[in-house]
C-alpha cells in the first residue's frame, strides 16, 4: 500500500525495511514470506516507519520514525522492547561498530546513543551538537571510534562514538546531504540533493 524508499536489514533468516503504508515488515530472506509486520499505532502514512534505515543488535530491531518515538522490537516476533519519545528523534538511526550502542540525530540540535543491551531505553550519552532544528533522514554511520551524520543545510558533524564529544564539523553546503558512507577509517563518500557528489577526509 506504499512504496519503499529505505535499506533493509539482514537478521539471521530475515530482512527488515519499512514502507510509506505506516509498516515496518520482516520477510523471511530465502522465501519472501512474511513473518512479522509492525506499525506505530497512527493511521496517516507519513508517520510510517519508512525512511529510517533499521538497524539490528542483541536480539532487537531498532528504528525511528516521524511519530518522534524511538522503538526497539524483538527481532524474531516483531514485539515491542521498548518506546520513547524522550529525545524527538526523527528517521535517523545507527549502531556502533561493537553494536553494543544505536545511535540517533535529534530535531534540535542533540545526538543520543543508548545501550542495546538492556529492555529499557539506556542513555549512554546525549550532547548538544549545536545543528539547529533538523529532519533530514541522514543516518549515523560510525567507523573507527567516529560517529558521522549530516544536515538538511549541509552541514557535517563527526562525534566520538565513546562519550559524543565533537570533533569536528563540516559545511558542503546548503542542501540535504545523503548518508554518507565510509571508504577507510578516515574518508567518506557522499552525495547531496543537488547532484554534487564529495569525498570528505578526517585526516
Amino acid at each position: 500500500k506504499g512504496y519503499v524508499e529505505s535499506r533493509p536489514v539482514i537478521a539471521d533468516d530475515k530482512v527488515i525495511f519499512g514502507a510509506w503504508d505506516t509498516n515496518l515488515y520482516a520477510l523471511n530472506k530465502e522465501t519472501g514470506d512474511l513473518v512479522w509486520k509492525w506499525n506505530n499505532g497512527h493511521p496517516r502514512l507519513h508517520f510510517s516507519p519508512a525512511a529510517v534505515y533499521p538497524v539490528v543488535a542483541n536480539g532487537k530491531v531498532f528504528i525511528t520514525a516521524p511519530d518522534r518515538y524511538f522503538t526497539a522490537l524483538d527481532a524474531t516476533t516483531g514485539k515491542e522492547v521498548w518506546r520513547t519519545k524522550a529525545h524527538q528523534v526523527r528517521e535517523t538511526v545507527g549502531i556502533s561498530e561493537d553494536k553494543q550502542q544505536v545511535y540517533s540525530r535529534c530535531m534540535n540540535d542533540s545526538i543520543v546513543a543508548i545501550k542495546t543491551t538492556t529492555d529499557t531505553p539506556e542513555v549512554l550519552w546525549k550532547i548538544d551538537a549545536q545543528y539547529g532544528y533538523d529532519h533530514n533522514a541522514c543516518m549515523p554511520i560510525e567507523q573507527n571510534g567516529m560517529v558521522v551524520s549530516a544536515t538538511k543545510n549541509g552541514e557535517i558533524t563527526a562525534v566520538r562514538a565513546t562519550d559524543g564529544a565533537i570533533i569536528w564539523k563540516h559545511k558542503i553546503g546548503n542542501c540535504i546531504i545523503n548518508t554518507l558512507v565510509p571508504v577507510s577509517d578516515t574518508d567518506w563518500v557522499l552525495t547531496t540533493t543537488n547532484g554534487i557528489v564529495a569525498g570528505i577526509s578526517a585526516k
